[in-house]
């Protein structure tokens, strides 16, 4: 979140209000921002825009710099052209998957694309999680999203559950223990990278 403020405030915020004061920031300005921006930018980063400014004036309000924040009920209109996403059948992903060289990247995209599980469900498992012929699986944490994560437990006890590994998926889990050194502990990450830690959610968007 913090990270978000950071890119909007940097890269639209303060090219709009440069040296304005919050106190004299009017409606009317708020507004020209937006309408600067629709067709430039889609309505996603627009309403980070208008959520950002709204935050920094009703903290100005809260620390009485001014009486109201004039960034309330500011409409942001859908795109004209909504983005579309490209939908590959498993089969086909599998199938182009195959084809890499074999990665923890790669195997970590096979299992996601063989079983229902979460990104960060799968990002977090560990070689302990695993029954003793990798037949079955017990998800009970998920990895956090920090560049050295951590575990967390699932939210709800719905969430934490066992499940049995197709044979393509447990497949998958064999080849990326055969990856490990032999003195390999039930605490080591499924997919370690080789540095002790998982994929990152950008490495897997890159890759």
């Amino acid at each position: 979140t913090v990270k978000r403020y950071e890119v909007v405030i940097n890269n639209h915020l303060n090219n709009h209000f440069k040296n304005i004061l919050l106190a004299d920031i009017r409606r009317s300005d708020i507004e020209a921002l937006v309408s600067s921006a629709q067709g430039r930018v889609r309505s996603a980063t627009i309403r980070h825009m208008v959520a950002t400014i709204s935050s920094v004036l009703s903290s100005a309000v809260d620390d009485g710099v001014i009486a109201r924040s004039p960034a309330t009920r500011i409409a942001v209109a859908r795109d004209a052209q909504p983005r579309t996403h490209d939908m590959v059948d498993p089969r086909k992903m599998l199938e182009l998957l195959e084809r890499q060289t074999p990665s923890p990247c790669r195997d970590l995209l096979k299992l996601l694309t063989v079983i229902p599980l979460r990104l960060n469900e799968v990002r977090g498992l560990r070689l302990g999680d695993f029954t003793n012929d990798y037949a079955e699986v017990h998800i009970s944490e998920s990895a956090t999203r920090d560049m050295v994560p951590a575990r967390k437990a699932l939210k709800t006890m719905s969430g934490r559950r066992s499940i049995v590994l197709p044979e393509p998926a447990r497949a998958v889990v064999l080849e990326a223990v055969q990856r490990h050194a032999d003195g390999r502990l039930p605490s080591t990450w499924l997919f370690d990278m080789g540095d002790g830690n998982p994929p990152t959610e950008g490495q897997l968007r890159y890759y």
